[in-house]
């Protein structure tokens, strides 16, 4: 079996708090000089992969947003597939969803927000 791709915890595993994990930002380049694919994952819904990858480029991580998934946007991906599920993201899945450039999830998501809190 080839190895071709690293799937890595954010929160806990390369960073603690807004510190990097001691060794973790040169264990994502080796794993990435080794010719790995990196996919950073994060069960954080309250950032978009965009801020994911902007937090982890200030810490000194090589990552583009393309490289981050977060429960929010599986969310918005999975809802914008035509799932029906309970959202208690708050605000951010709307925010998920506009990101994923589908502007009729996101008014669904604040429609049902909306009417949740009403």
């Amino acid at each position: 079996m080839t190895v071709r791709s690293v799937v890595l915890d954010v929160d806990g595993t390369l960073v603690w708090g807004d510190e990097p994990i001691p060794g973790a930002v040169e264990t994502v380049d080796r794993l990435r000089e080794c010719g790995l694919d990196v996919l950073l994952l994060s069960n954080n819904p309250t950032r978009t992969p965009a801020a994911y990858a902007d937090r982890l480029a200030g810490l000194g991580f090589a990552v583009g947003p393309d490289e981050v998934v977060t429960s929010g946007a599986l969310t918005a991906d999975y809802l914008a597939a035509g799932a029906l599920c309970v959202g208690m993201g708050g605000n951010l899945l709307p925010a998920a969803a506009l990101e994923a450039g589908d502007e009729a999830t996101a008014r669904d998501l604040i429609r049902a927000a909306l009417h949740g809190a009403g």
